[in-house]
């Protein structure tokens, strides 16, 4: 990372380098890692995307170098150092052969070191690049440099190459290294660095565009087909119910889009296409032409004007977005807005440690999850309670068969818009499965020996009967408070001692208790800290 002001940054790397204090989440959604050199403006950096393992190296070295093992998505030590063109040459070497030696193997070392060679595109060799040459050849590295020039000097407007990017040579054929065409008002153009690796596709679940949907056309369509077919079973009906809605009503790609910021304006775009092509006239024309001088001067105009567009748009959003929020905006225009002014909302990827490697593949998450939790769920040898095999209320209303009435009733009151596995709604009841989704990869189905579905209508109702009988278990001694599926148990007592065994023993019935509702909890002989457990001595005075 060096001195990159990308637009949709909002800090300048010259001025994070400037101070050796900045938090390490200054970037939305990476990790800054910084060494600074402050009197001079100068120092090296690396912003790790939140999400990647890695690890922070500590180096004992004067130099401005900045030292991670990232562990995704193979282990490689990643390398960003900064030499100051001033560094004398016995400094210069002396520095980097006791910085190599610290670093851990395979590693990638991304340099500005200020030094010339043809190797990497330079007009000539200077005697720091001379050396480094060397360097490559006795520690087995890989330039990864393609002649491609990296900086635009601003007084003169030639093209140099200065910025070097050595790899250990197993890893050669693995990255591949490209410049940018737009320094985005740098003197250094961005390097691209990319790793030929496969790489998960970052993927969201296609959703139904309900607003574009013929509804006309499908329910003709949905009519026509039980006609023909009258359906016996729910997977028949289920069927009909998606071709039809794949012939009338769209549906989203699943591919993540451009991020599009608050502020873009079409001033912007222009600005910025303009200062992009007197970049592109500049760089065209030749170190010794004499037309360079003018093209420099129209290339600064225009990055001057860029910049200035760019911040007038920037408070124009801002002050658009504070005069329509009003007590009367509702809360979800409201988050919208905010989400959209913290700028890139897509997700960081998971990354898991499975088999002593990381991952993040979507379809191995999902299963890795999925028998997680199918595994917790219950276990086949969890007693059944022992319910009575003609319950009192089998006569009761809510145990009268479930009218098509109630089914509409049900359907008006429903506001969610996400569909469920089966793409349509609400999981079905019958058989009873564990899922996991993951970045639009589903894990194997799993099954869930107890409990009943995630989000089904029944849970609340059939849990509240279940625990109702819990205050009822407690001893009289034990005040019972219950929110949700949250117990607190309650002892008050003048002696510590006589607290505890209160609550040892409320706690002995609950596990009594539970069996006979379904739940095995795994019980274990409550600790207590006479400073922490919340025992109070009762006064004898109001």
């Amino acid at each position: 990372m060096r001195e990159l002001k990308l637009e949709e940054f909002g800090h300048p790397v010259r001025d994070i380098l400037c101070n050796s204090s900045v938090p390490q989440n200054l970037i939305k959604g990476y990790q800054l890692h910084i060494s600074t050199n402050p009197s001079s403006r100068q120092g090296a950096g690396l912003a790790i995307k939140n999400g990647i393992p890695y690890d922070l190296i500590n180096i004992n070295s004067t130099l401005n170098v900045v030292v991670v093992k990232l562990h995704y998505p193979f282990n490689i030590t990643a390398v960003s150092l900064y030499i100051p063109p001033q560094t004398t040459y016995s400094d210069f070497t002396e520095k980097i052969d006791d910085l190599l030696p610290q670093i851990p193997t395979p590693f990638i070392i991304m340099s500005d070191p200020n030094a010339h060679s043809l190797s990497w595109g330079s007009s000539h060799t200077s005697r720091k690049g001379s050396y480094l040459e060397n360097l490559a050849i006795v520690h087995n590295l890989t330039i990864l440099n393609n002649s491609q020039p990296t900086r635009l000097d601003p007084s003169t407007g030639n093209m140099s190459a200065l910025d070097l990017t050595m790899v250990a040579w197993e890893l050669g054929l693995k990255f591949c290294w490209n410049v940018l065409d737009d320094c985005h008002g740098s003197d250094h153009f961005p390097i691209q660095i990319k790793i030929q690796h496969p790489t998960p596709q970052n993927t969201t679940r296609p959703r139904w565009k309900y607003d574009n949907a013929d509804w006309l056309g499908y329910q003709l369509d949905v009519d026509s087909l039980l006609s023909t077919h009258n359906p016996a079973c729910v997977q028949t009906f289920s069927t009909i119910i998606l071709k039809s809605a794949e012939k009338h009503i769209p549906r989203t790609s699943g591919m993540p889009g451009k991020t599009a910021v608050p502020w873009w304006t079409p001033e912007v775009r222009d600005a910025i296409k303009i200062r992009r092509k007197r970049l592109r006239a500049l760089k065209r024309i030749p170190n010794d032409d004499p037309r360079k001088e003018t093209a420099l001067a129209d290339f600064k105009i225009a990055q001057s004007c860029s910049k200035r567009a760019i911040k007038d748009a920037k408070i124009a959003s801002w002050q658009k977005f504070t005069e329509e929020v009003h007590p009367n905006t509702p809360s979800n225009v409201l988050w919208a807005q905010i989400k959209t002014l913290s700028g890139d909302s897509r997700k960081n990827p998971y990354h898991i440690l499975l088999n002593n490697k990381y991952t993040n593949d979507p379809s191995t998450l999902a299963n890795s999850f999925c028998d997680l939790f199918s595994s917790v769920s219950a276990s086949p040898n969890t007693p059944l309670p022992d319910f009575p095999s003609t319950p009192s209320h089998i006569n009761s209303d809510y145990n009268s068969p479930f009218t098509l009435d109630e089914l509409e009733s049900s359907l008006r009151k429903v506001k969610g818009l996400s569909a469920g596995p089966d793409e349509i709604g609400y999981p079905l009841l019958k058989n009873l499965s564990l899922l996991v989704l993951i970045n639009g990869a589903r894990s194997t189905i799993k099954p869930i020996l107890g409990g009943v579905p995630q989000g089904s209508v029944i849970a609340p109702t059939l849990f509240l009967i279940a625990i109702n009988s819990l205050f009822h278990a407690t001893p009289y001694n034990i005040e019972t408070l219950v929110y949700a599926d949250d117990i607190l148990l309650i002892s008050t007592s003048p002696f510590a001692r006589m607290a505890r065994r209160r609550l040892q023993s409320a706690v002995n019935s609950i596990a009594e208790w539970a069996p006979t509702v379904g739940p095995v909890l795994p019980i274990e002989t409550p600790s207590f800290d006479s400073s922490t457990a919340g025992l109070f001595p009762l006064s004898s005075t109001a």
